[in-house]
């Protein structure tokens, strides 16, 4: 009677012929695939994202498992998406990221981007507050933090990439956001400073961290305007063609504005470039 109760109360066991066992699984899973998605329009498509919610379980079709098919479909469209790039303020970070990374990927495969709305989700996307997740376990899902440092991946491709299709005009766009980016919080003094073994050194940092790219970026951009600037014959391009970028430099070379090792390091590798 006892055991009917708790059946009752509970449910069956799932194996009962095992006395004990554990269930692992690894990676991210989606309720739609790119197919399914492909049909939708893009007001379709937000309003799906904005909309379906994932069950209880770490088995489940995931945000992020979404947001890697909205990666996908980025990658395979970027003319349409990055064209409608502005459709998506208000959705979660998770897709954010993924349409950004998405169209990253377009870019290294020299696939080109209407930058004016992507720039314009970008901004928005960087001014959006971290949520707090404290207590919460076996949360994939990206938050804000990361879709800054996609933002910083996604510049300096852009401005790495001559196929990108981002232009002069541009410019004010482009800089207002990487000085957004290389003012943001990560890497902090603490992670900077760990000394135990698994602790990142300061290059390793620099790749995985907002203010560690978005310098990288930032250099990115000081060539690229070199690149467009007009100069006579063998005269070399310096920092003078790209003040902003001179001024940002010089700020960033005092340890009170820029404590960490991880970010001066990024500078020091990039001395060659900007002399």
């Amino acid at each position: 009677d006892r055991l009917r109760d708790l059946e009752a109360e509970i449910g069956l066991p799932e194996h009962p012929e095992f006395a004990s066992y554990h269930l692992m699984f690894a990676g991210t899973s989606s309720p739609k695939s790119a197919d399914d998605l492909s049909g939708l329009d893009t007001p379709a498509l937000v309003s799906y994202l904005a909309t379906w919610t994932p069950a209880d379980g770490i088995t489940e079709a995931s945000r992020s498992g979404l947001g890697n098919v909205v990666s996908t479909m980025a990658k395979a469209s970027p003319e349409r998406f990055s064209v409608e790039a502005e459709a998506f303020k208000g959705v979660r970070a998770a897709y954010v990221d993924g349409l950004l990374t998405g169209l990253a990927a377009a870019v290294r495969d020299k696939r080109p981007l209407r930058w004016g709305p992507v720039l314009a989700l970008a901004s928005w996307a960087v001014e959006q507050p971290d949520e707090d997740r404290s207590g919460r376990r076996h949360d994939l899902e990206s938050n804000w933090s990361w879709v800054r440092k996609t933002v910083a991946d996604l510049l300096a491709e852009g401005l790495r990439v001559p196929t990108s299709g981002i232009v002069i005009e541009d410019r004010a766009a482009t800089w207002a956001l990487l000085c957004k980016l290389v003012a943001d919080k990560s890497p902090t003094a603490s992670q900077d400073c760990q000394n135990d073994r698994s602790a990142m050194s300061p290059v390793e940092l620099a790749i995985n961290s907002v203010r560690g790219v978005a310098v990288e970026a930032a250099i990115e951009y000081g060539v690229w305007v070199q690149g467009h600037v007009s100069s006579s014959e063998g005269t070399p391009r310096t920092l003078s063609d790209c003040p902003e970028l001179r001024l940002k430099v010089e700020s960033l070379l005092d340890p009170a504005v820029e404590p960490t090792r991880a970010v001066r390091a990024v500078l020091g590798r990039s001395f060659p470039r900007l002399v």
